[in-house]
């Protein structure tokens, strides 16, 4: 299972970024705790639905965020990406929240 959360930052320390399409950082976090940083707006001209088939490519199970358009939020949804929406938290609480659900 990948878990991808918006982050502000690289690491696992980083707060949520609760802005889905201007994030700094998606940092993608697996089932054994390994994780990677993803800087998606490396591509300025890169609109929303780019960076969600973009997500989508990295073949992640769940993205935690904060703010998400709806018409985006149903794609994940087609896509069977589960979507979480959080206000706060670092990429580390929050997966781990999710975990112990």
């Amino acid at each position: 299972m990948k878990i991808a959360v918006s982050a502000k930052g690289a690491g696992l320390g980083a707060w949520l970024d609760p802005s889905f399409a201007d994030c700094k950082h998606f940092v993608i976090v697996d089932e054994n705790g390994k994780f990677e940083a993803w800087e998606p707006n490396e591509h300025a001209d890169q609109d929303i639905y780019s960076l969600v088939e973009n997500i989508i490519s990295l073949n992640i199970d769940v993205l935690i965020t904060g703010q998400l358009p709806a018409d985006v939020a149903k794609i994940f949804q087609e896509k069977g990406v589960q979507v979480i929406t959080a206000e706060q938290g670092s990429v580390l609480e929050l997966v781990e929240r999710y975990q112990a659900k």
